[in-house]
């Protein structure tokens, strides 16, 4: 089975990685990166770990809002307000997104534990 999730979470760490070191113009930035993107490592692994598709869309979705979370925190403290402790903040960024984060894998979990069979509607008889 495919796993979109899981394609659409490594592209997105790819690109925040080649993205931190372009912007931030210093590999040492990469040291940060395992922190920075951690809350990603555990959508990849649930994307491997749930393979139904409304997991999928779900993890995929979180994996795109944690993107533009990073996005907007890189592009503030490198390019905005440049400061000499901007790396600091690659590690507390994750800690703020874990709210969201969690409600994403919160909501695939339940979304994969959950039973389709229990949707079968039952034929509607008229009254008489």
């Amino acid at each position: 089975m495919k796993k979109p999730g899981a394609s659409v979470t490594l592209a997105v760490i790819l690109y925040g990685c080649a993205g931190i070191v372009l912007v931030g113009q210093s590999f040492f930035l990469l040291i940060t990166a395992p922190i920075a993107f951690g809350p990603l490592l555990v959508s990849l692994a649930c994307a491997y770990g749930m393979p139904k598709r409304s997991c999928q869309r779900t993890l995929s979705v979180g994996s795109v809002l944690y993107f533009a979370w990073m996005t907007f925190v890189v592009v503030t403290i490198f390019l905005i307000d440049p400061d000499p402790l901007a790396p600091i903040a690659l590690i507390l960024a994750p800690i703020y997104s874990l709210p969201i984060m969690s409600f994403v894998w919160i909501a695939a979990t339940v979304q994969h534990y959950s039973d389709d069979s229990a949707t079968v509607t039952a034929p509607i008889t008229p009254c008489s």
